[in-house]
């Protein structure tokens, strides 16, 4: 059984370290305006095991013309829990926050690897791709 609940921050990081910052250090695992009243971080629990991660900040960017836009950043699975479908529903759960707040744009820098991911859940590339160093190939991408 799945549930999906409101987390602080912090209870990102083990999952932030482990999947999106490996062979980093803890410092690495805080955002930008991980703490502000504006941002909310979602877990998904698999039988009270904390297996995914996602936040969902209030940040524009400037490629998009909205002005209620929505950044995803930090969307993870624990590797032995992927292709479960966990992925998808912490999505709807992140896409489900912004419609509560009438946003109407969803954006996020997706690394290359999750594009096809991102793709099936009806989000398109923006421009071209870029690199974020240490990290790798990222896109642009919206729904």
């Amino acid at each position: 059984m799945i549930e999906i609940v409101k987390i602080a921050a912090i209870e990102t990081y083990p999952i932030r370290i482990s999947v999106l910052r490996r062979g980093k250090t803890l410092v690495s695992c805080p955002f930008a305006d991980d703490d502000l009243p504006s941002t909310a971080h979602f877990g998904l629990f698999f039988d009270t095991k904390l297996c995914g991660i996602v936040s969902v900040y209030k940040v524009n960017n400037t490629n998009f013309e909205s002005t209620n836009q929505f950044q995803i950043r930090g969307m993870a699975v624990l590797d032995n829990f992927q292709q479960r479908g966990f992925g998808k529903s912490l999505m709807e759960s992140a896409e489900n926050h912004v419609k509560i707040l009438n946003g109407d744009v969803v954006w996020m820098n997706a690394r290359q690897k999750a594009l096809s991911f991102y793709k099936k859940l009806g989000y398109h590339e923006v421009g071209l791709p870029f690199m974020i160093e240490d990290i790798g190939m990222h896109y642009l991408m919206k729904k």
